[in-house]
């Protein structure tokens, strides 16, 4: 028999937790009061399921006053649009200066900003309004819950964690002796 030269194989035994790679934490997006959580520890969800319900009404008042703020910049931009109007027909006919025409076309101008204002604050709310609902982020299992039903949320509270099982890894320390072997 001649020798032959293999490599043996490097056994480096170490011990360690396991732990989820992809985890996710539902937030309370908006204060509030938690209504209801359908979920418990270790349910699975799918992404995109509905977690539970927060009190929105603070936040549904605040839609309904930015949608008021809406209305009067229109109504405000619509009056200031027929004035200009009928005063380009009266510079026209030179019964207002030009400064006049001018002061009207900034009146014009600035309702203008008045109402895109109002429009970006409401889809602001509104936007804040959406993100409120508690969804869950990733498919997995709930690892853990941090909240109550009845309990008041704070702005970006942690409401449960989330945690796909389909792939998990090691983690563990090895010496530096065992580190060189590799």
């Amino acid at each position: 028999v001649r020798p032959q030269e293999v490599a043996l194989p490097i056994r480096i035994e170490f011990s360690g937790p396991l732990v989820a790679p992809r985890t996710a934490v539902v937030r309370a997006k908006a204060a509030g009061t938690l209504v209801s959580l359908s979920v418990a520890e270790g349910s699975r969800v799918r992404a995109g399921q509905p977690l539970g319900a927060i009190d929105l009404s603070d936040l549904q008042t605040r839609v309904t006053d930015r949608s008021a703020a809406v209305d009067a910049a229109q109504a405000a931009f619509t009056e200031a649009d027929r004035q200009h109007q009928a005063n380009i027909s009266l510079a026209a006919q030179k019964f207002i200066s030009p400064t006049a025409l001018q002061s009207s076309q900034a009146r014009l101008d600035a309702a203008s900003a008045n109402l895109r204002s109002a429009q970006a604050q409401l889809a602001t709310t509104r936007i804040g309004m959406r993100e409120a609902n508690l969804v869950a982020p990733i498919s997995g299992v709930v690892a853990k819950r941090n909240v109550v039903p009845g309990e008041k949320l704070s702005l970006e509270q942690p409401i449960l964690s989330i945690v796909d099982l389909g792939e998990l890894e090691l983690a563990g320390a090895v010496g530096r002796s065992e580190e060189r072997r590799v």
